[in-house]
């Protein structure tokens, strides 16, 4: 599929090859470490000492409850989501194999989604558009909500990731309306 990301005020937006995980990991740690900077002492949160061991367990202490949390940051909003009832404007993926991963290690997990809408507009093939507003915020989750969200009518499957043994093959698509989620910042 041939298609191109645009700024809100025009600019075309380069992603670079987005099957590449580990460059995706190694732009995250940097964004998990800028989020602590900007939102940890407003939201009560500190890095995860058990980070330095293994980079990949969730990013943040919950310092009130001692809780475990993580950090999604999403730049680029999932376009189609009215295929799945969803406006644009307010959609949010979550990867299936996250839900898994929680259900199994983490049930009693916060999440949190960072939102900046950097990409407002999506063509397709140089005729199909889709737009939304620039938005920012912080939202809030607990895991046993985001649970109940989890359906098979609103679950994903990545058509380039099929048989990928990497990247997350099927993500949820959410609605951060929902009264589940809760505005944090």
């Amino acid at each position: 599929m041939t298609y191109e990301l645009y700024t809100q005020d025009g600019q075309v937006i380069k992603q670079g090859d987005i099957q590449d995980k580990m460059s995706w990991c190694r732009r995250g740690e940097t964004l998990e470490d800028e989020f602590l900077r900007v939102y940890g002492d407003r939201l009560k949160l500190k890095l995860n000492p058990a980070k330095k061991e293994k980079p990949t367990v969730p990013d943040f202490i919950y310092i009130p409850g001692n809780r475990i949390a993580d950090l999604k940051t999403v730049n680029t909003p999932f376009f189609s989501a009215r295929r799945y009832g969803v406006d644009p404007q307010y959609a949010v993926t979550f990867n299936k194999k996250d839900l898994e991963y929680y259900r199994r290690c983490y049930s009693d997990i916060l999440l949190y989604f960072s939102i900046d809408w950097i990409a407002t507009k999506l063509v397709i093939k140089g005729c199909k558009i889709y737009t939304v507003e620039p938005m920012v915020g912080v939202w809030g989750i607990r895991f046993c909500n985001i649970q109940k969200l989890c359906c098979p009518e609103n679950l994903h499957e990545y058509k380039l990731r099929i048989g990928d043994k990497v990247n997350a093959t099927h993500s949820y698509v959410l609605d951060l309306r929902r009264n589940e989620f809760g505005k944090v910042i």
